[in-house]
């Protein structure tokens, strides 16, 4: 705006010239015929170079002021377009005083003060008074909107008083100002007028002359929502990668345990047995002898198991099975068959003829189907309805379906949502892995697991696998 309108002006003054021009040509020419006049013999050449010079000057004001009301004109309409486009701009722009701040830089740099932000690092109170000397003199009505304020002069005095949070910033402008920066960019936290706080990004040209100080023209974009939708995602990253770990660990840890489990307990059995053999008042040595073999060997099991975990750990290739679903699924039945009596549930399998074989982990799948049926058992454990736990398996359209239903209490909404969270768990003292790892098992053979499930009547799980043979 300021810069357009001193452009405009050496015109004008240009035009009033003009008109200047005319009247001393009046004048000059009043003077000659008056002079003429009183000559003899001279009135009619006289009274043509008054009318001359009259009308000459009469051209010269017409154009004059004719040029001077176009020139009025075309300002005050390029005053309006530009003071439109500079109100209605969607960035906050703020006209500020910077004048003192100029003159207490020069003012250092003269005494030989060479780290002027240092010198006011340890002069807080100093910093504090020269914010103070910052006027804001202008603001555009984007920012009046911004700042929610009633009005333009609302926001126009010290920047200390105006944006008191904004002294937090000023060593760094400070610091900008003493390096010979061109440009100031930052972020800042301001108040609006109702004490709200907005999150800003803040830019502005910065003089190099010290003349130049006393109009600094600041722009403001507000990054309030930007920076609430940042931390979300930064939080929900987190949250992922945290899920990752809890259930990459948790996979790990129940495979491990599941697998070095038998092995363990064989080690322990065949020990006993060896120390038996040998307690004897005549030690059986050859018993003794196939004992210790056996915890040799299975010893050597777990030594396998935590090779195929550093395997598992160094992305090597599963060792893949061609394995009957049916039999796979009959001995995880087995595995749960004492603690399903010990609930008193009765088990209805249905598995239909063509299941034929999967290629697949067994341990892995197997111990997805172990979770699932004791999940189902300790949901009916206090259940006064006939405790039934229902196992259906078929094949079809290129995939296995396998449904584990029970007849327990069933699952809120709100809780179904979850329920396949590590460490969240419906159950009192439960750990809330298993579901976890039982999906982290069917997905490593690039199936599905999901739940349905109606509260009084019970849940049901199902699995969906990949049928490579078909």
């Amino acid at each position: 705006m300021t810069t357009t309108a001193a452009s405009t002006r050496p015109s004008m003054w240009a035009h009033q010239a003009w008109s200047l021009a005319g009247v001393v040509s009046l004048c000059i020419a009043a003077t000659v015929g008056a002079v003429l006049l009183n000559t003899d013999g001279y009135h009619v050449a006289s009274l043509f170079a008054i009318i001359a010079a009259a009308g000459a000057s009469i051209g010269f004001f017409r154009r004059a002021w004719r040029i001077h009301f176009e020139v009025e004109r075309e300002l005050e309409r390029m005053e309006r377009k530009y003071g439109e486009v500079y109100g209605r701009a969607g960035i906050s722009i703020w006209e500020e005083d910077w004048s003192a701040v100029g003159d207490a830089i020069a003012r250092l740099r003269e005494r030989g003060v060479t780290d002027i932000a240092a010198w006011f690092d340890v002069r807080p109170e100093e910093a504090r008074a020269l914010h103070a000397q910052v006027m804001i003199t202008g603001v555009n009505r984007y920012t009046v909107g911004l700042m929610r304020a009633h009005s333009e002069a609302q926001l126009i005095g010290s920047l200390a008083q105006i944006l008191p949070g904004s002294i937090a910033s000023f060593g760094r402008w400070l610091a900008a100002f003493a390096r010979g920066d061109t440009v100031y960019v930052g972020e800042s936290v301001i108040q609006r007028c109702d004490g709200e706080p907005l999150d800003c990004f803040v830019t502005a040209a910065l003089p190099k002359e010290t003349g130049d100080f006393r109009e600094i023209i600041v722009s403001v974009i507000e990054i309030t929502g930007y920076k609430r939708d940042q931390a979300r995602l930064a939080e929900a990253r987190d949250e992922i990668a945290r899920a990752q770990r809890i259930a990459t660990v948790g996979a790990l840890t129940a495979s491990i345990a599941h697998e070095i489990n038998s092995p363990l307990a064989a080690v322990s059995s065949n020990a006993a047995a060896c120390r038996r053999w040998l307690d004897r008042p005549a030690p059986d040595l050859a018993e003794a002898k196939d004992a210790v073999g056996a915890v040799i060997a299975d010893v050597e099991r777990v030594c396998a198991v935590i090779e195929r975990t550093r395997g598992y750990l160094q992305k090597a290739d599963r060792a893949q099975e061609r394995r009957d679903l049916k039999a796979l699924i009959r001995e995880s039945l087995e595995l749960v068959d004492r603690e399903a009596d010990s609930h008193e549930v009765c088990i209805s399998l249905v598995l239909a003829d063509d299941l034929g074989e999967i290629v697949c982990d067994p341990v892995r799948l197997q111990q997805a189907f172990v979770n699932l049926m004791i999940n189902a058992i300790q949901a009916m454990g206090a259940s006064d309805r006939e405790r039934r736990l229902m196992i259906a398996a078929a094949r079809g359209e290129g995939l296995f379906r396998i449904t584990v239903e029970d007849t327990g209490p069933g699952i809120a909404a709100e809780d179904l949502r979850r329920i396949f969270e590590p460490f969240y768990s419906t159950r009192t003292g439960g750990m809330g892995m298993g579901l976890s790892i039982c999906r982290t098992a069917i997905e490593a053979h690039g199936g599905t697991l999901s739940a349905r499930s109606t509260l009084g009547m019970g849940t049901c799980f199902e699995i969906r696998l990949p049928d490579p043979l078909t």
